[in-house]
């Protein structure tokens, strides 16, 4: 038995209840005379209802109504429930939610600018395809390997040091299709394919000098772009060297044409320069003083100590060049990203669809 919630008194039949006031159908369920006689003892109540149990027909063909109360109120309590449900796991989501943002936020915060996005997802993606902000993304991730495969200790780039990659790389990709076979105007397919012939002498001679062979691999790339007789106005051969720099490592003029000799004297002074600016930025700066001299970068060094800056690297006088008592050149300024530009291009080859293996990958 139950009670109406309505009325508050009881009711009943032998198979549905049905309020006694009214004679609505309320709920399902068994019963029996013995049973209203047991509960309603008083035969007023007692003979009302079996008055609604002789009328049960009646009351049954009204509660099957899709509109009747009773289907009506039966569907509002089942609505009633799914809503409490959805509402309980709504706030049981908001809860667990809540609970991982006040966890990620007590957490030590990382800095931006040093959050690596993973743009390696799509491997089909060439860097032409890519927005701006994936192309920069993408040079300050590898920038960082570079920095590793140099020996150098990595440096996180600011924007103006980014840009000036950014750009050495955008220039090398205006070539991607060129027919051209002028110097430093053919193809990239046609210069990175030259680079894989010669990529092995190269780095043997520089591992025998126990420096980093990707430095040999891509000072070549950029003095001379694996033309192995190059001459320019001021240095000749694969690694373009000064008249001056070439007779100090025993290069005669037979020998502007030869790899062999030009990689070895290459090592040597490379070994030379990185032993001058030793420190965590060693390669970096042996760079810069290959192509602007060792004399040189240490006046550029020694303005910027006379200004308290005590970094000693490429980009700390790239990015104080205003501390300068002469002002960069061109060339100057554009030598080491042009070397990352030229390091990125070549260990990531299928980014820029080209069919060679990284350049590293040839000096094993």
């Amino acid at each position: 038995m139950k009670r109406c919630p309505e009325c508050r008194r009881d009711y009943f039949d032998d198979s549905l209840l049905y309020c006694l006031d009214d004679g609505e159908l309320l709920l399902d369920g068994p019963g029996s005379d013995e049973l209203v006689t047991e509960i309603l003892p008083n035969v007023e109540i007692r003979e009302k209802a079996a008055t609604r149990r002789l009328n049960r027909s009646t009351i049954l063909d009204q509660s099957s109504s899709p509109d009747s109360p009773g289907r009506i109120r039966h569907r509002y309590n089942l609505w009633r429930r799914v809503l409490l449900s959805v509402g309980l796991v709504v706030l049981l989501v908001a809860g667990v939610e809540i609970s991982y943002r006040y966890l990620l936020s007590s957490s030590e915060v990382i800095p931006a600018e040093l959050v690596v996005p993973d743009i390696s997802k799509d491997a089909s993606l060439l860097y032409w395809q890519m927005s701006d902000v994936e192309q920069r993304t993408f040079v300050r991730e590898r920038s960082r390997y570079v920095f590793t495969m140099i020996g150098d200790e990595p440096t996180e780039l600011d924007e103006a040091e980014l840009s000036a990659i950014v750009k050495e790389i955008d220039s090398y990709v205006s070539r991607k299709d060129s027919l051209s076979q002028k110097s430093f105007e053919e193809g990239l397919r046609l210069i990175f394919g030259r680079a894989t012939q010669y990529v092995p002498m190269v780095a043997k001679a520089y591992e025998a000098r126990q420096v980093s062979p990707a430095l040999g691999a891509y000072q070549a790339m950029i003095e001379s772009e694996y033309r192995d007789c190059e001459l320019q106005d001021l240095g000749a051969g694969l690694f373009q060297f000064s008249k001056k720099t070439a007779a100090k490592y025993g290069l005669q003029r037979s020998d502007y044409c030869n790899v062999q000799k030009q990689s070895d004297a290459a090592a040597r002074y490379m070994s030379d320069l990185m032993s001058d600016f030793s420190g965590r930025s060693s390669a970096g700066l042996g760079l810069f003083a290959f192509n602007s001299g060792e004399n040189n970068t240490r006046d550029r060094l020694r303005d910027l100590r006379s200004h308290g800056i005590a970094e000693h690297s490429f980009w700390a006088i790239l990015s104080h060049e205003d501390q300068l008592q002469e002002p960069l050149t061109d060339q100057e300024k554009r030598y080491v990203p042009r070397f990352f530009a030229a390091a990125i291009i070549g260990e990531t080859p299928r980014t820029f669809d080209l069919s060679t293996p990284p350049l590293m990958t040839l000096s094993k």
